[in-house]
């Protein structure tokens, strides 16, 4: 759809992928420490040790220049896309077509509903709530 757009792959979605297949946990630890060319060749060496098959799996999957940050080919994280994000943008779905002020009042709402639930928790709440 956006020829020569570099596309990065989600690290937390990729990886739960990975887990599905290669249930160890020290493969985290490893992982997301592959930001740096150096720190992408250490936790290549650290995931075949833990098994052979995974880095094999892994690089079938996804490119290194989807995951990597240094193989990357553009800004990864120039672009904010996350799951919070999704949820808001479902729960305000219903007011996306009003007009201007009745979405602005729409979302004021909403926005005042969800602040009273979340005090009342904390009101209700004997030890911290974080």
């Amino acid at each position: 759809m956006f020829p020569g757009s570099p596309h990065s792959y989600c690290l937390r979605h990729l990886y739960d992928n990975l887990h599905k297949q290669f249930k160890h946990p020290a493969l985290r630890a490893c992982y997301y420490r592959a930001i740096t060319e150096e720190n992408y060749n250490t936790a290549l060496d650290e995931m075949r040790s833990i098994n052979s098959d995974v880095v094999n799996w892994l690089l079938k999957h996804a490119p290194q220049e989807h995951w990597v940050e240094c193989y990357f080919l553009g800004n990864r994280y120039g672009h904010n896309t996350s799951n919070i994000v999704e949820s808001l943008n479902a729960w305000l779905l219903d007011a996306r077509e009003k007009l201007i002020f009745a979405l602005i009042e729409d979302h004021r709402h909403k926005l005042m509903q969800w602040f009273t639930k979340r005090r009342e928790k904390d009101v209700n709440t004997e030890e911290i709530l974080v």
